[in-house]
């Protein structure tokens, strides 16, 4: 009877620790305030949803204020370099942000240096969420790969 009871207590335990577990992936795979701005402006600049990939950068802090910038600045261009690569074949509507506006102009920037990158593009529609002065700069490379470039700031604080 003792060993019964042990196996349907280790059950629920299993079971209560299951349930914890999908709860805090639950959790994770929430969007943020931000990230719900971000898809609006995406959005309302694009018209539709359907071709849209959102790349959101990340930043750790000033630099070396994160042992794992360095890693993650690698992924995130080599992500957007497969983003932008998708758009030779078919339509793609790509948004980029980061809380540091020029991380993100950055990111894009080195992205763009990969060679396949270079022209044919005309099936890319990037959304450069961040400071108007970095989007200047960044405009006349996105086009010149003949992708079309949009640019939007968001609220101070979001």
């Amino acid at each position: 009877m003792k060993k019964r009871q042990t196996t349907t207590v280790a059950a629920q335990i299993l079971r209560a620790s299951l349930a914890v577990c999908l709860l805090v992936i639950a959790g994770c795979a929430m969007s943020t305030p931000r990230d719900a701005q971000i898809r609006a402006l995406a959005i309302q600049t694009f018209g539709t949803d359907a071709n849209l990939k959102v790349h959101n950068i990340f930043f750790g802090g000033p630099a070396g204020a994160s042992v794992s910038d360095s890693f993650d600045q690698g992924a995130d261009q080599a992500a957007l370099i497969a983003d932008m690569k998708t758009a030779k074949l078919r339509k793609v509507d790509l948004v980029v942000s980061c809380r540091s506006s020029r991380r993100a102009a950055a990111t894009i920037w080195a992205a763009l240096h990969d060679p396949a990158l270079r022209s044919g593009l005309q099936q890319l529609r990037l959304l450069f969420v961040g400071d108007p002065g970095e989007a200047a700069q960044l405009k006349p490379v996105v086009e010149a790969t003949g992708a079309t470039f949009y640019s939007q700031q968001l609220a101070p604080g979001t």
